[in-house]
């Protein structure tokens, strides 16, 4: 797949089957990732690969309890908040079927106001080069705060976090949502 096709075929997968990742591609896809751009070349990431199936499962129960805790202070109907407990179980259940979710970290010690944008150039490098290979990914933030993320695997403080990256086989494939022209995106001088 060259490089334009990858661009212009990835989708945010958010549905996938167990299927697991033969240790070749996991080694290119993280590869991928340390060939992003940074400043300075400092290269500040961090990669947490998560791929045990009990780890995975108490870190989504973490995460759950959050979710539903927020929910719950909504001020809402409760059949609104029964829905939105139920549809976010069935994303996380989603998300956490992938066979690896990488939760990708930043070290801030050197250009911190920075790093966040390498961290995100490398997320990117990494779902290009998973959907290259024929797998699906997302870019993740909102189920994942930081401070459980962080607490859970004890990440010391000067990591930020900047997402997770689920990655594996596509259950249901995303439809192509529709791009806005690119005149409407331009402005020209």
């Amino acid at each position: 797949m060259d490089i334009f096709e990858a661009i212009q075929t990835r989708r945010s997968v958010r549905d996938f089957s167990a299927d697991k990742i033969p240790k070749g591609d996991l080694e290119k896809i993280l590869n991928m990732g340390r060939y992003a751009p940074t400043a300075g070349n400092i290269q500040p990431w961090k990669f947490l690969l998560l791929k045990k199936i009990n780890r995975k499962g108490k870190f989504k129960e973490k995460l759950a309890k959050n979710i539903a805790r927020i929910v719950e202070e909504l001020a809402i109907p409760d059949e609104e908040k029964k829905l939105r407990k139920k549809n976010t179980k069935e994303a996380l259940n989603n998300i956490f079927n992938a066979a690896l979710i990488i939760l990708l970290f930043v070290d801030t010690n050197t250009y911190p106001d920075l790093v966040i944008y390498d961290g995100a150039l490398a997320a990117q490098n990494i779902m290009l080069a998973a959907h290259a290979l024929g797998y699906g990914s997302s870019f993740q933030t909102s189920f994942f705060p930081e401070r459980i993320v962080k607490d859970f695997f004890r990440i010391p403080e000067h990591y930020k976090f900047i997402c997770a990256l689920p990655i594996g086989k596509v259950g249901k494939k995303p439809i192509m949502p529709e791009k806005k022209p690119l005149e409407e995106l331009t402005w020209k001088d």
